[in-house]
């Protein structure tokens, strides 16, 4: 109908796509008002600057999404890792000021400044912590695991905040399966063959 790209994007109230197909929105000169970056803790920095680059100078806000405690870039070339690549942008940040954990500064309020985070657990909601300005949410609530395998990982990696709120009905049903080393506990490790090959 003779619509062209740059005015279908104009008109559209969101935009979707990967950050890498960004760069054709700054090639439109497109600005927004919100970026948001989902599964910013496994994305390259590089990578996430562009969606980043499209954001308004003055009034833009961008959200990060995304865990810096699991898989992060992938990245094959050891030179590009010894350069802080295999670091994304969201684990970088975390672990800078204001956002940096501090086990005696803040350990009142979990051990982040209040002014930068809040525990995203509906037991923990109150007046005062809402009315914080919010620059990091932390969702603890799980809504996946057993609970005995979720406090694994919640002490391992997540100074123990997580919150087992998913189905015990589901999460338990096979606590009792035949072929189970530990009754109660669904879990069996299976060994499968790894090839290693020299990284470039």
């Amino acid at each position: 109908n003779g619509v062209g790209v740059k005015d279908v994007v104009r008109r559209s109230r969101i935009v979707v796509c990967t950050c890498s197909t960004a760069a054709v929105l700054d090639l439109l000169e497109m600005v927004f008002s919100y970026v948001f970056v989902d599964e910013a803790g496994q994305a390259l920095e590089p990578e996430c600057l562009i969606p980043v680059s499209l954001l308004d100078e003055e009034h833009g806000q961008l959200v990060l999404a995304g865990d810096p405690l699991q898989l992060g870039p992938v990245v094959f070339s050891s030179l590009a890792s010894d350069n802080g690549l295999s670091i994304s942008m969201l684990e970088r940040l975390m672990g800078r000021e204001p956002y940096k954990r501090d086990t005696t500064a803040f350990a009142a309020t979990g051990n982040y400044d209040s002014m930068v985070v809040r525990p995203f657990a509906s037991s923990v909601y109150t007046p005062e912590l809402w009315s914080l300005p919010l620059q990091v949410t932390k969702l603890v609530e799980n809504y996946r695991s057993h609970g005995k395998l979720l406090k694994l990982y919640s002490d391992q990696f997540y100074d123990g905040e997580l919150v087992e709120q998913a189905d015990p009905e589901i999460t338990y049903s096979l606590c009792d399966w035949e072929h189970l080393p530990t009754k109660g506990v669904p879990l069996l490790f299976h060994g499968i063959g790894v090839i290693y090959w020299p990284r470039p």
